[in-house]
Formats: structure tokens, sequence, C-alpha cells
């Protein structure tokens, strides 16, 4: 079963919320296995301390299991993500994101049974539908890169307080607005 996790953004700061999110990352990946890091969103060409940063997190959340990292790029990641039993996208522009991944038409395929999380721009990739931002033209919901992702899942906050933003999904983002629970969550 595919996992997706959503976190409203602001990851770097190092507290309960953002522990449980790298935590819940790292969980269903089997020790040695890999872990995909996708800076597509960012406006940086060097994202060396992302990296190091989010591979540094995920490994203090990973109940002492070790991992293989991975930096994506854009021209190798689809054999990338067919090596990965996870992916995180983490966030800065979403349009620039939402161009990138658009360019891999299977890319929804390759994400069968794996974990798939994002943050900010990562989870409006993910989501079916988002709202644009006031920085960006629009003031209009706009599709994601995965339009069979409309079939009805499960969200859940996962024991996290209400005020959290993260939220964690299995199977596949309900259509619009909508949630059920379902197996294994």
């Amino acid at each position: 079963m595919t996992k997706y996790i959503l976190h409203g953004g602001f990851t770097r700061p190092d507290n309960e919320l953002n522990r449980t999110f790298y935590e819940e990352i790292a969980r269903d990946v089997p020790d040695g296995g890999t872990i995909l890091l996708c800076y597509f969103a960012s406006q940086s060409d060097d994202n060396t301390e992302k990296f190091t940063e989010d591979s540094r997190r995920l490994r203090e959340q990973s109940r002492g299991k070790n991992f293989i990292f991975l930096l994506a790029d854009e021209v190798g990641f689809s054999d990338q993500l067919k090596q990965a039993d996870a992916l995180y996208i983490r966030g800065g522009s979403t349009p620039r994101l939402l161009g990138a991944l658009k360019k891999y038409p299977n890319l929804e395929e390759n994400l069968n049974s794996k974990t798939i999380a994002g943050s900010s721009a990562g989870a409006y990739a993910i989501g079916r539908y988002s709202a644009f931002h006031d920085d960006e033209s629009g003031g209009k919901i706009r599709e994601a890169w995965s339009p069979s992702t409309s079939s009805c899942v499960s969200l859940r906050k996962h024991g996290l307080a209400a005020k959290s933003k993260s939220a964690f999904v299995s199977n596949r983002a309900c259509s619009r607005f909508g949630t059920r629970r379902s197996k294994g969550f």
C-alpha cells in the first residue's frame, strides 16, 4: 500500500511535530532501505545543506535503522524512484515543482507501495487539488501532477494535536475535501 504523508511546511525547526513527521517517513522503510530526497521546488542549485539536514533528521528518527539516501536529480529521477522505498519532496516553489514532476508521465506507477512524503509545496504536489498562494497568479484551485489521486482514502492526524500542520494519508488522497477511514491506518 502506498502511504502519503503531508506536512504544512517549516520542517527545519527541531520540535515534536517535525520529529514525528520524519519518524513517520522512516517508519515503513526497511533497514538498509533507500530514501530519495527531492528538492525540485528549491530556488537553489545547491541543496547539499538541505540533503545533509534531512538525512540527519531521518537517521535520528529511524529507531536504529540504517538508510541509503539519494539526492534526486531531474535526469535520473525515474530510475532513482524505482530504487527508493520512500520519497520525500521538500517545499519551495510549487509551480517550479509541478513543472518538474509533470516531465515524468509514468511517475505514479513508480510510487506504488512506497512512502511518499511532502512538505509545503511537496504536500501541494501530492494532493489532487491545492490553492494558489498570494504571491502566485491565480486565486484559483490548481490540479497537481497526479490525476488519479482522486480515489478516496484515509486521512488521520495520527495522534497529533489538532493544531498540527501534519496529516498522514494512506493509499490516495480523497477527492477535493472529503475523507474517510480505511484499513491500515
